[in-house]
């Protein structure tokens, strides 16, 4: 009994519920109902011809921009992983790419866009002398050096660890050889 009694009710109620969504009240003032314009509201883009989204814009090219230019002089030790970073030969030319060995150790030297205005790039000097550019948008460098593909590479730091680790080998040959000697 409860089974009919639904199907029944299931069988009155949904027709009922796509004809009454289907049909539109025909007023001059309603288009698209109020989630519609509510909506339209939200999402409207800004009038760039506006001085004040105009100005908005401007500021944020100059903060990112200021943002890329951070990284100009530091070195970076790229690392071939499943997803290793692409370097290219130009900014306008993206099926011409670098290879880069299994770790080799770039300095950004500036930042560029392509010739269209749409990218940003890094200029890079690769370890070898070669001049390559890796993408600067979209974070790309801090993404990078999350996932493990770019680590950060200081020369005077490395020259200190090569030097602790030598120290440290020289001492333990030292006791080894004391305890051979005994």
């Amino acid at each position: 009994m409860k089974i009919l009694l639904t199907i029944s009710s299931c069988l009155l109620i949904f027709p009922w519920l796509s004809i009454a969504s289907v049909d539109e009240p025909k007023g001059s003032s309603f288009k698209g109902g109020l989630l519609a314009e509510s909506v339209s509201k939200e999402q409207a883009t800004p009038d760039p011809k506006d001085p004040k989204s105009k100005k908005a814009i401007e500021d944020y090219e100059k903060e990112k921009l200021a943002r890329y230019k951070r990284n100009i002089g530091k070195r970076f030790l790229a690392v071939r992983t499943i997803r290793p970073p692409e370097f290219y030969e130009s900014p306008n030319d993206l099926k011409k790419k670098i290879k880069i060995k299994e770790k080799e150790e770039f300095q950004v030297m500036e930042v560029v866009q392509n010739e269209s205005g749409t990218m940003n790039f890094y200029k890079v000097r690769l370890e070898g002398g070669k001049v390559g550019y890796l993408g600067a948008d979209g974070n790309n460098l801090e993404i990078r050096i999350k996932d493990g593909s770019i680590d950060f590479s200081n020369p005077e730091r490395r020259k200190k660890c090569t030097h602790a680790v030598i120290t440290a080998i020289k001492g333990a040959q030292q006791i080894i050889d004391m305890k051979n000697s005994r």
